[in-house]
């Protein structure tokens, strides 16, 4: 993760751009399970002042994902604005308050990769679900037939239950 490492002491005073690709590898980095097929593109905006970076980022980009409802594979699209700042303060380490992480005044650079990813995961959907219906029809056929109150179950009484439950009562 060496190349999200911005050395703000070379920085020029003002805007400074940086541009990155974060890909299946970068999340594996963070949460091996999350299963992630694309690539993403970040642009950064950098802004150095006396006493802090304001750090404004916009990532773009897609994914295939499994849809949630008919397991269908789907492509899903981001296109996300966010902003963070460094603030340099009398600390001993790294302080996170909010959008404000505060680190020490002998710090000469940062490592961005874990505020992408945080802010890429805060703004993940809950849901992937294909849009204006377009979910695999015969998958949907059998959500709805089982979703139906009248849709019901009729099963064998089995009598080796009663046993079970009389070991659970004792």
């Amino acid at each position: 993760m060496e190349e999200f490492n911005i050395s703000f002491s070379s920085l020029k005073a003002g805007s400074n751009s940086f541009s990155f690709e974060i890909d299946k590898m970068f999340f594996e980095f963070f949460n091996p399970a999350f299963q992630f097929d694309g690539i993403i593109s970040i642009d950064s905006d950098i802004r150095k002042e006396t006493h802090l970076l304001d750090i404004r980022m916009k990532l773009s980009g897609e994914s295939s994902v499994s849809c949630d409802r008919c397991l269908d594979k789907m492509i899903l699209h981001f296109n996300q604005s966010y902003q963070n700042y460094i603030k340099f303060d009398h600390v001993e380490e790294e302080v996170i308050k909010d959008d404000v992480i505060f680190i020490p005044y002998e710090s000469y650079e940062y490592n961005i990769a874990f505020i992408i990813y945080e802010n890429f995961m805060l703004n993940y959907p809950k849901r992937n679900i294909h849009k204006d219906n377009h979910c695999n029809p015969e998958q949907v056929k059998i959500i709805e037939a089982y979703s139906n109150p009248d849709h019901s179950h009729k099963f064998d009484y089995d009598p080796r239950w009663d046993a079970l439950k009389k070991l659970k009562e004792n």
